[in-house]
């Protein structure tokens, strides 16, 4: 079961308590300021190219929105030590930034 975190800039439900360089683990590692994980939830590996500068928009352009109260429900399964791996592959990136990351089938 994926429950979705409130991203909004609540100070207690949201992120609105978070500095830049929390938001920015959390979008390129999955990693969030109290040191759980964000993933299965969170697709982080689809952020994880971002450039600074997107990532630092991004975080301002949240701080305009309305703070939403609310916290998220508890993750009812543990996400899994390799999800992809179960699948029979990895996820790896092309260096070209347009066709981004790729599941790629176990050889």
């Amino acid at each position: 079961i994926f429950v979705v975190p409130n991203i909004s800039p609540h100070p207690r439900d949201g992120i609105g308590g978070w500095r830049f360089e929390d938001f920015a683990l959390a979008m390129r590692e999955g990693l969030l300021p109290d040191g759980s994980h964000a993933f299965p939830a969170f697709p982080y590996t689809a952020y994880q190219r971002m450039s600074v500068t997107d990532l630092a928009d991004l975080f301002a352009f949240l701080q305009t929105v309305p703070a939403v109260e609310g916290r998220q429900g508890k993750i009812l399964e543990p996400p899994p030590a390799n999800p992809v791996a179960r699948m029979g592959g990895n996820i790896g990136h092309d260096e070209n930034p347009e066709r981004g990351f790729q599941f790629m089938p176990a050889a």
